[in-house]
């Protein structure tokens, strides 16, 4: 009885230590930096992503494509999402100059804002989007 038993403790023990060790590989494989295998984030989808209002993915995106090297002056699809991300970084900064009454320095970035508004051409409604996002 007892060596029927230990027997079916050891087969217990064997699965579990099995499945520790898939476990901790998981692991290690969900903590490592996904950058390494990440492709360049297509204009439609970075599109979409204005659409919906995700703004903060914008300039992730746009700046691990400019790593992989696309550009908008290597792909003009991309055109209208880098204006608007520009746009977007010069609202977010130009707002909390305003807040912090650095009205030089807001000057500034209207100006980026304005030249952001003006590349985004049928699409300047974004830029209008944007403003009631943040609130300016």
């Amino acid at each position: 009885m007892s060596n029927k038993l230990n027997r079916i403790l050891n087969i217990v023990i064997v699965i579990l230590t099995i499945v520790i060790f898939c476990l901790v590989l998981y692991l290690i494989a969900e903590t490592r930096p996904r950058m390494f295998n990440r492709t360049p984030e297509t204009a439609e989808t970075m599109l979409r992503n204005l659409e919906r209002g995700k703004y903060n993915m914008l300039a992730e995106s746009k700046y691990l494509n400019e790593l992989s090297g696309v550009t908008a002056a290597t792909d003009s699809s991309y055109k209208v999402p880098y204006a608007a991300t520009d746009y977007y970084e010069a609202a977010f900064v130009y707002k909390a100059l305003i807040r912090t009454s650095d009205t030089g320095k807001a000057a500034e970035y209207k100006k980026v804002m304005d030249e952001s508004r003006e590349s985004l051409g049928d699409y300047s409604y974004l830029a209008d989007e944007i403003d009631s996002f943040l609130g300016i």
